[in-house]
C-alpha cells in the first residue's frame, strides 16, 4: 500500500510503502490493511500510526481533523495538522493544555462554541503530549 499525508502547509509523506495504517476516524479507530474496501471518512483528533514494509514498529503522528481516502492500495490523509514527535513543542502543548483546562474549570458561563473550542484544544494537547 502507498500512504500520503498532506496538510495545508506541507506534504509530510508522499507514496510511502506501508503494510498497515491505523487512523483516528471520527467514529473510532480504523485499521487499514491491504485489500481494504474503498472508503472516504472524516478524521478526528488523535494518533495516526503506520508500519512500513518489513518494519516491526509503528511510526506515529498526532493529527487533528481531516479526511482519509482509500482507493485500491492508495491511502491519502488530508489533515488540518500532522506532527511527528520530533516536530512537537512539548512545553507549548503543556501550556495549552493547562490554559484550556483552567478556562473550562473556572468559567461557568462559557458559550457552547467556546466550550467546544477549549475541549478540542485540550484533546489536541493531550494527543501531542502522548507521542
Amino acid at each position: 500500500m502507498l500512504l500520503s499525508i498532506v496538510t495545508p502547509q506541507k506534504k509530510l509523506i508522499v507514496d510511502k510503502e506501508i503494510e498497515e495504517v491505523i487512523v483516528p476516524a471520527s467514529k473510532g479507530e480504523l485499521t487499514i490493511l491491504t485489500g481494504h474496501a474503498p472508503l472516504i471518512t472524516t478524521l478526528g483528533i488523535g494518533i495516526l500510526q503506520f508500519k512500513e514494509k518489513s518494519d516491526t514498529s509503528f511510526q506515529r503522528y498526532a493529527i487533528s481533523w481531516g479526511y482519509c481516502e482509500i482507493a485500491g492500495d492508495v491511502i491519502k490523509i488530508l489533515a488540518e495538522t500532522a506532527e511527528s514527535a520530533e516536530m512537537i513543542d512539548k512545553e507549548r502543548a503543556k501550556k495549552t493544555l493547562d490554559k484550556s483546562q483552567n478556562i473550562l474549570i473556572n468559567n461557568t458561563e462559557l458559550s457552547a462554541e467556546d466550550t467546544n473550542k477549549h475541549m478540542n484544544k485540550v484533546k489536541k494537547a493531550q494527543v501531542r503530549l502522548e507521542l
